[in-house]
């Protein structure tokens, strides 16, 4: 069964890009400004607003947000 997706933050993204690069290259902090944060800020800027189009896709969907000539029937 699939999961509901939840909806996290710009952090959080971060945050778990960092952590999986950290853990798979063993290094114990990547400093500020470097270029691999750079790039990383980059990615997780780019997946938070595909999420935020996800959802609000989702949400406009909804019946219950249906407007219109027809529902008044």
């Amino acid at each position: 069964m699939s999961e509901i997706p939840q909806p996290r933050s710009y952090s959080a993204i971060v945050g778990e890009m960092v952590d999986a690069l950290l853990a798979r290259l063993g290094l114990p902090a990547l400093k500020v400004g470097s270029p691999a944060l750079s790039i990383i800020e980059a990615a997780a800027q780019s997946d938070f607003r595909s999420s935020q189009d996800i959802f609000g896709l989702l949400n406009s969907m909804s019946l219950d947000r249906a407007t219109g000539q027809a529902l008044k029937r």
